[in-house]
């Protein structure tokens, strides 16, 4: 007899998903629930085949391979082959840096939550009868860990970061002399953003300044920074009317920072983002004219750009 070729799509079990078909495996990550097209930066696959075929057809596989269709590296579909193809159990992981999802894998069109995969082998001729009963199955379980997109294009659900930026450093202040004193009238400290991601963000940061005796937080202000296709930009404003900004800066501050949390995608929008995009901030610090002072000299309205400030990872 020939060497026959098999083909078989098996069947698999995610753990936590349901895909719609026996034969697809899930490739969301844990925050990713709608995904178009996403180049992976890092990323593990793990099959695991249970070959239950009789003994006699398992000792004459030559070879064992997994391959997925929509998974692309360099342009060629992703591929396991496993080194102990005869074995009724069959384990091998695949790393998944550099793969590119496939976007002509889309459900309805618009969005892509699987990948297939096929379950090919070899069998060497077989010069016996060999029965092959329905419970003499092949299955498969297949896990995708630790993903992390180089380049993403999808929804994601809204997801929570923490910031915490370096100390900005704010030079007026730090030439002032010794204990100065002012009592500042209607002073504004103005928080500009730049995204250059397709998603927006939201959130309220605590912006905390120091001094050398004392430190205070400036009361936290909601912020909405836009997708980059829209403005990219945020602002928010605070002012006497809505922050206690004249106490902060009386105890003139000559580093301020930023904590807090921001909500990535806070509308489920889709959108597109890479792994060096960032997001960047600048504070503006305005103190008008009628202040009341001591052991403070002062010349002309002053304005502060604070703008050597550390990038806010998103």
């Amino acid at each position: 007899a020939e060497a026959v070729e098999s083909i078989a799509k098996a069947e698999t079990k995610i753990e936590g998903q349901s895909p719609a078909d026996t034969n697809e495996i899930a490739i969301s990550g844990n925050d990713v629930i709608n995904v178009k097209q996403a180049l992976l930066k890092k990323g593990e696959m793990r099959m695991t085949v249970e070959n239950n075929l009789p003994q006699k057809v398992r000792d004459r596989i030559e070879y064992a391979t997994i391959t997925f269709p929509d998974l692309l590296l360099n342009g060629s579909p992703r591929e396991i082959t496993f080194s102990n193809p005869t074995s009724a159990t069959l384990t091998e992981t695949m790393s998944l840096s550099g793969t590119l999802i496939k976007p002509s894998l889309l459900q309805g069109g618009a969005t892509m939550t699987h990948a297939k995969y096929i379950f090919n082998f070899k069998l060497a001729p077989i010069d016996e009868f060999v029965l092959i009963n329905s419970e003499d199955q092949v299955t498969a379980d297949a896990k995708a860990t630790d993903l992390v997109a180089k380049l993403f294009e999808g929804t994601t659900e809204p997801i929570s970061y923490e910031i915490d930026t370096d100390p900005m450093r704010v030079d007026a202040f730090e030439k002032l002399g010794e204990n100065p004193q002012a009592k500042f009238y209607n002073p504004r400290i103005t928080a500009e953003f730049q995204n250059t991601v397709d998603f927006a963000l939201a959130g309220t940061p605590t912006f905390i300044g120091k001094s050398a005796a004392q430190s205070l937080e400036l009361t936290p202000l909601p912020v909405t920074i836009k997708k980059v296709s829209e403005s990219g930009t945020g602002t928010v404003v605070f002012d006497s009317s809505n922050s206690n900004v004249s106490e902060f800066l009386e105890i003139f501050p000559t580093e301020m920072f930023a904590s807090g949390s921001m909500i990535f995608n806070p509308n489920q929008e889709e959108g597109r983002a890479e792994d060096t995009s960032k997001v960047r901030m600048k504070l503006k610090v305005v103190i008008p004219m009628a202040f009341d002072a001591s052991r403070f000299i002062f010349k002309d309205t002053s304005k502060v750009d604070v703008s050597d400030t550390e990038d806010i990872v998103a």
